[in-house]
């Protein structure tokens, strides 16, 4: 647990001399929750609410230094994912008859949509205020291999209920992929091993070794990935499941069923509870056998993480019985994300 310890402009980005790269601070109603947010990749720095106790805690994890997120594995810590979040196998896909070839930043396949994705863009800023930020980037054609010039619009909001809210939109003037998402690292008291985890999910997808999916769409009903009922994140870890082996532990998309919320998280230590709702196909959930995802900085007290993404289904083009992730031109992609906090 932490005191509001927000970060300033000066320690974020001490060395940058371009000050287009801003930070900005958004409270919830009544100030009972506070959000911090670069431009630099849409990211969410920082975000605290208070616990049992009226004590705050920070609940998104993050750096407190801009050069922390240019390094791998942190780069997309907190950001927005895209054009096409999750992977696309080979970094190869056939769209409309044509073939695209796109950067691979991740063994032979493209991750995020590539090395020059959302995640590493300074984002133009087009309105602040106390409880509201809307940010805008234009991918232009062929920027890490894609077709179309992607126009982007995320707002990020804290709605007068308290709600947590993140909206999407996106158009093109050719047909292209688009999976926006957020990669958000979450953890609700610094005792992530004694979280309590459900998802509203009778599946997922299976992956091989390369987090590429098989096509198939495997049953969590008796195995470890049962999370219908609230249960303890750790214990899944506790249990024999070849998916689980491939890739260290939970590194797999839900697939999300018509019920509200999508995802519930419960510290019991802190006290506070986390509902996600989201309108995608599907939840990507990544909790690590090591609980300590990231190389995260001395500073961070918080080692370990849960990464809830809601998304479209990876490498969706290459699978036509997924939810298609094709967006075309008079088309608009759009969706909301809504999270909210509260004490138990």
């Amino acid at each position: 647990m932490s005191d509001l310890d927000l970060i300033t402009l000066d320690s974020f980005a001490p060395s940058i001399p371009d000050r287009s790269i801003g930070l900005y601070t958004l409270y919830a109603p009544h100030a009972k929750a506070v959000c911090q947010i670069t431009n630099y990749g849409a990211r969410i720095v920082a975000m605290h609410v208070l616990d049992r106790d009226g004590q705050f805690v920070k609940v998104i994890k993050g750096f407190p230094k801009l050069e922390a997120y240019q390094n791998e594995p942190q780069a997309f810590v907190g950001a927005v994912l895209g054009r096409c979040a999750n992977k696309i196998a080979a970094g190869i896909f056939v769209l409309d008859g044509k073939t695209y070839a796109l950067d691979t930043n991740d063994t032979q396949t493209t991750l995020h949509g590539g090395s020059k994705g959302l995640h590493a863009q300074i984002w133009n800023v087009l309105k602040v205020s106390p409880r509201m930020l809307v940010l805008q980037f234009l991918l232009k054609e062929e920027m890490d291999g894609f077709p179309g010039n992607l126009d982007v619009e995320v707002v990020y909001e804290w709605e007068d209920d308290g709600h947590f809210c993140i909206t999407y939109h996106a158009n093109t003037d050719k047909a292209t992929l688009v999976n926006l998402s957020n990669h958000a690292a979450f953890n609700l008291s610094g005792e992530m091993a004694d979280h309590e985890l459900l998802v509203s999910a009778s599946g997922f997808i299976e992956i091989d070794r390369r987090g590429i999916p098989s096509g198939k769409m495997l049953a969590v009903e008796n195995t470890a990935f049962d999370f219908r009922k609230p249960l303890k994140i750790a214990s899944c870890h506790e249990q024999v499941h070849q998916q689980l082996d491939i890739r260290n532990g939970l590194d797999h998309v839900f697939v999300l069923e018509n019920s509200r919320p999508a995802l519930l998280l419960h510290s019991p230590v802190s006290g506070i509870t986390l509902a996600v709702e989201s309108d995608r196909p599907g939840m990507y959930i990544h909790f690590s056998r090591t609980s300590n995802s990231f190389q995260m900085e001395a500073e961070d007290s918080m080692k370990d993480s849960i990464i809830l993404s809601p998304q479209g289904f990876p490498d969706a083009i290459h699978h036509p019985y997924f939810p298609s992730i094709v967006l075309r031109p008079n088309e608009m992609f759009y969706t909301t994300t809504t999270y909210h906090f509260s004490i138990t």
